[in-house]
């Protein structure tokens, strides 16, 4: 192995030592001179390993992990290591997180917020006296509550008035959609919620049975935000059957020899790029270029940061 380079072992152990620091301190906390103790930055002077201590902090938030100063303004800093799912703050973006945060708290899941790591932006009352109109969020609720139970809804959407059985309510480019087959079209539609004008609501199990099927996945790599896509990626046979626990769909593979080349179906780019990167060098995208060039991209501005 080459020794070029610097040295990632000695900054990687740094990491390890600082969150085994702040893991043992609970909710009380680890004072910051007692983290510089731990990392022992080798840098002359007081500032230069805060300063490095308050990098490291920034790029382990980065990586996911909730790391909070509790101190008081204006006084020595006290870190606190909460527990969260870093996957689900990796792969999505703090206003994805605020969502599915919006959707547990309607779910009756109170703690689901503290799990996902975000604030969920909702406060303790909503006030009265604003109209007779719902809030977004309590009409993101009925939405939720209709395909729950199979109500079926009526409202005005772009100006024309519908009809339409609800299957699911699920995120998209746009926000949150109510999906479902509309009585006027006969097809299955995509209306986002926050669009919807006076909704009205008929009696439970009016609606016509959601087909298993076709419901969306709670896996991010699966939903449908960009226009799908096919990729090519290839990898070597041993890591077949990880990558395509890693990476999917795949709709196609051709094996030859050691080496295989697999079809993934992409609606997710940003998901599929963050599976991809975990991979390291058991893949390689092949096609198509596009693709290929927003990997290049983040990758060499990542590099650059």
């Amino acid at each position: 192995m080459s020794g070029g380079g610097r040295d990632q072992l000695g900054p990687i152990e740094r990491l390890v030592r600082v969150l085994a620091v702040l893991d043992a301190g609970g909710e009380s906390g680890v004072t910051q001179e007692r983290l510089l103790e731990a990392a022992q930055y080798e840098a002359p002077g007081e500032d230069a390993p805060r300063r490095m201590l308050n990098r490291d902090i920034g790029h382990l938030r980065g990586a996911g992990w909730d790391i909070n100063n509790i101190a008081a303004s204006g006084t020595d800093a006290r870190y606190v290591l909460r527990a969260r799912d870093i996957r689900l703050r990796v792969e999505l973006s703090p206003a994805e997180q605020a969502e599915l945060a919006r959707v547990g708290r309607f779910g009756g899941i109170d703690d689901f917020a503290e799990y996902v790591g975000t604030d969920d932006g909702t406060a303790p009352e909503h006030g009265a006296g604003r109209g007779t109109a719902p809030s977004a969020d309590a009409q993101l609720a009925m939405c939720l509550e209709a395909a729950a139970l199979r109500r079926v809804v009526q409202f005005i959407y772009k100006g024309q008035p519908r009809t339409v059985h609800p299957r699911l309510v699920q995120p998209g480019p746009s926000g949150w959609y109510l999906v479902g087959w509309e009585r006027a079209s006969g097809i299955e539609k995509y209306f986002v919620i926050d669009r919807i004008r006076n909704l009205v609501f008929h009696k439970p199990g009016t609606a016509m049975p959601a087909e298993d099927s076709g419901r969306a996945s709670l896996d991010p790599a699966t939903w449908e935000v960009d226009p799908p896509v096919e990729v090519e990626v290839e990898t070597s046979a041993p890591f077949a059957d990880q990558v395509k626990l890693a990476i999917h769909p795949v709709v196609g593979e051709v094996a030859d020899g050691d080496r295989s080349v697999l079809t993934v179906r992409v609606t997710n780019r940003a998901a599929f790029r963050m599976r991809l990167y975990a991979l390291g060098t058991r893949v390689r995208v092949l096609g198509p270029e596009d693709v290929r060039a927003e990997i290049v991209d983040e990758l060499t501005q990542l590099a650059q940061a």
